[in-house]
């Protein structure tokens, strides 16, 4: 019987780990050339509050206890050593000698493989949460799913997203490229993350067929494979916001800007006034402390500690820097 429910949830270096959940490990996919960001260097990279992009997928998963693979390509040596320096324990990197595709990219992890199931996700998709994931892993054990994934409801026509679309009982994504029904009809996006049963994976994988188009192998041919042969296809829903890729410099702004923010939001809570919120940067690892006034227009760097009852005159940049209880920073001021 086929289970297809929507829920409202709004290389290789082996390494030997005890983790929480001994039926799920993950495959980050994080080889791609990011071509769209038109840029020297790979988007993977790129800094969001401070801290790299790849950095955050790879901190998720390791506050959810999950052993992770990442397949690596572009720019591969830059990319490891980001998620090296960043000390996060139990992974291992294979590398995707040719750009074929997400299907080619996961079957480039396959000796990797050890557990029941296969979480696989985009590296570039820094605004997930540890929530969303939790809810695919019971979504799926629930229905003990051949492969479940997550979707937003989005009908923005410039949304370079695959769609979900049902025909005849046959449920399948379609890449943005060669989507040509009404968007109004089939408005839910893949959002590019999966649970995917190991078993069903070695058994299909293999079958995903190269693109006439594009001449690549697409993970996403798998949903319409389990549909094809009644197994068990599940997907939660989660706001766009959320799943947010980065695939373009514009993209990476405003990823920025809702981290920032959140930051922000987290330290007002706690007792710090910023006198323009709008105008103020603060990185990953800041920390500051209550009844601490923040002027328009500073930018907190690089781990800077800011303590108690202090005031942080506007425009001033403050990187790495220590600002002991009570201290009062001039306008203007840099440190280094």
């Amino acid at each position: 019987m086929k289970f297809i429910r929507l829920l409202g949830l709004f290389a290789f270096l082996s390494i030997h780990f005890v983790q929480a959940d001994t039926s799920i490990q993950a495959v980050v996919l994080a080889a791609g050339s990011g071509s769209r960001f038109k840029t020297s260097y790979s988007k993977l990279t790129a800094p969001i509050c401070g801290q790299p992009m790849i950095v955050y997928t790879a901190k998720l998963l390791q506050e959810l206890e999950l052993f992770s693979t990442f397949v690596v390509g572009h720019q591969k040596e830059h990319v490891k050593q980001l998620i090296e320096e960043a000390q996060i324990p139990e992974l291992t990197f294979v590398v995707q000698e040719e750009p074929l595709g997400t299907g080619h990219a996961l079957l480039c992890s396959q000796s990797t493989w050890q557990t029941d199931n296969i979480l696989v996700m985009n590296g570039d998709m820094p605004l997930v949460t540890k929530e969303i994931i939790q809810e695919l892993i019971k979504q799926h054990t629930k229905y003990n799913a051949a492969i479940s994934f997550v979707v937003s409801h989005c009908v923005d026509p410039s949304t370079a997203y695959g769609r979900v679309v049902t025909e005849n009982n046959v449920m399948k994504i379609i890449e943005a490229k060669h989507f040509t029904y009404d968007i109004n009809q089939y408005p839910h996006i893949n959002a590019g993350i999966y649970l995917i049963n190991r078993g069903f994976l070695e058994e299909y994988l293999s079958s995903v067929g190269q693109n006439d188009v594009t001449h690549e192998f697409y993970i996403t041919d798998l949903v319409e494979i389990a549909s094809t042969h009644s197994l068990p296809v599940t997907m939660i829903s989660s706001p766009y916001a959320a799943i947010h890729g980065v695939n373009t410099l514009e993209q990476l702004a405003k990823v920025e800007t809702f981290k920032k923010n959140e930051l922000l939001r987290n330290f007002m809570k706690n007792g710090v006034r910023f006198i323009n919120p709008d105008t103020a940067h603060v990185d990953i690892g800041v920390t500051i402390g209550p009844d601490t006034i923040i002027g328009a227009g500073v930018h907190l760097l690089n781990g800077t500690t800011i303590g108690k009852g202090c005031t942080i005159g506007s425009y001033a940049i403050l990187d790495g820097a220590t600002i002991e209880d009570g201290e009062t920073i001039k306008p203007h001021t840099v440190t280094h």
